[in-house]
């Protein structure tokens, strides 16, 4: 049913804060009307990631680029770990999408630089098993849900939406929540500015190795360019 290859229209630039209103819905349109088609190849799928991503990261300023960060820190984290090339891509994908049920969650409350009240923390932490509801009504990313929506589980079990714990989180899950938090850490947020590569390896070392992997703490140090070496 499908030959071809699609490309986002009113390309989005890598030098801006923030995208226009018009540039946004083409994204969301190319997205959705490539979402629908009965097969989608490999090329077109990461097309709708990354139109998705754009999206997703045009919301606010304070998360500019963010989940292609995720995304090309959980790439690297992967091949160093010596992940199967399938496995790479897949967890590229799914870091490309893992934020995406963020366009449910209120500007207002998003861009909050006070404290949030408990029902906006509750709000907030929505937005991972949204994504993973999300992505399960897309064929095409209906296999990256699960690893989508676990980017704020931690291996004790206090992470959320489902509070899993290390018997429940594959390699993949566990290189996604590590980027996450880092990639996190590193960028400005309404509520604190960017911290350094060394003070975030720290204090991700602090989370090892109850909360956040060892090994994939460790890899990220790596890729990263050093780091302060895990115990």
């Amino acid at each position: 049913m499908t030959t071809g290859t699609l490309s986002p229209p009113n390309r989005l630039t890598e030098d801006r804060e923030t995208y226009s209103q018009a540039q946004i819905l083409s994204a969301l349109s190319f997205a959705f009307r490539l979402s629908k088609r009965e097969s989608v190849s490999a090329q077109n799928i990461d097309a709708l990631c990354n139109a998705f991503a754009y999206v997703v990261d045009a919301k606010s300023p304070f998360t500019y680029h963010h989940s292609v960060r995720v995304a090309e820190t959980a790439e690297s984290m992967a091949r160093h770990l010596g992940m199967e090339p399938e496995s790479v891509v897949r967890i590229r994908r799914a870091a490309l999408l893992h934020d995406i049920g963020k366009l449910f969650v209120p500007d207002a409350v998003l861009h909050k630089k006070e404290g949030l009240t408990q029902d906006e923390l509750d709000t907030v932490r929505e937005h991972a098993s949204l994504t993973e509801e999300i992505l399960r009504c897309v064929g095409a990313f209906s296999d990256l849900a699960t690893m989508a929506g676990r980017h704020h589980e931690r291996l004790d079990g206090s992470g959320y939406p489902r509070g899993l714990t290390s018997e429940d989180l594959t390699l993949e899950d566990r290189i996604i929540a590590v980027a996450d938090f880092y990639s996190a850490m590193t960028e400005n947020r309404p509520y604190h500015q960017a911290i350094s590569h060394e003070d975030a390896m720290a204090v991700l070392q602090r989370y090892v190795p109850h909360k956040l992997d060892a090994a994939c703490v460790l890899a990220l140090a790596t890729v990263r360019g050093g780091g302060i070496p895990v115990a």
